[in-house]
């Protein structure tokens, strides 16, 4: 079975949606010869029609293709361990210091280990568990103060001083 050249020409031409259309309502049927055909005729640019193939990806020439963290791709440069560090003494002191020296000295504590750790975020800080878990003592510190300093004001208060 031979095929003549104009019906040869458009069975390998890349499918676009007004010819698979047409295709699929005259019922022709493609053979296996023509559909391994069809990637190899896209790629020539003499085989570009002004139609886009359907399933073709239409970005603009001047986007970068972002391909992940390769060979060549740049990683971010990691931020000062200081900081991480940092943030969880200020956590573990403010809460040392919650329990028995002082609850001022230890919401200034909590307040200092919520903003270094916020700082460490942002840098890109080594240590992401420690940068998270000063900053969980820093507003366990401040809530757990703000919590002891209302419960005793409302003590005050049922004595009568208040």
């Amino acid at each position: 079975m031979s095929l003549d050249q104009s019906e040869y020409t458009e069975s390998t031409a890349p499918v676009t949606a007004a010819t698979a259309g047409a295709q699929a309502s005259s019922g022709a049927v493609e053979s296996e010869a023509t559909v391994a055909a069809e990637p190899e005729a896209a790629m020539r640019p003499e085989a570009a029609s002004a139609e886009e193939p359907v399933g073709a990806e239409t970005r603009p020439e001047s986007e970068p293709v972002e391909e992940g963290l390769g060979a060549g791709a740049e990683e971010p440069a990691p931020g000062n361990p200081g900081l991480s560090i940092a943030t969880i003494i200020f956590g573990v002191v403010g809460v040392i210091l919650a329990l028995w020296v002082s609850w001022i000295l230890s919401v200034i504590a909590g307040i200092v280990a919520i903003v270094l750790g916020r700082m460490a975020s942002r840098q890109n800080a080594p240590y992401p568990r420690a940068i998270l878990a000063g900053k969980v003592l820093g507003v366990i510190c401040i809530f757990a103060n703000a919590f002891m300093v209302f419960t005793y004001v409302a003590y005050l208060m049922s004595l009568g001083v208040f």
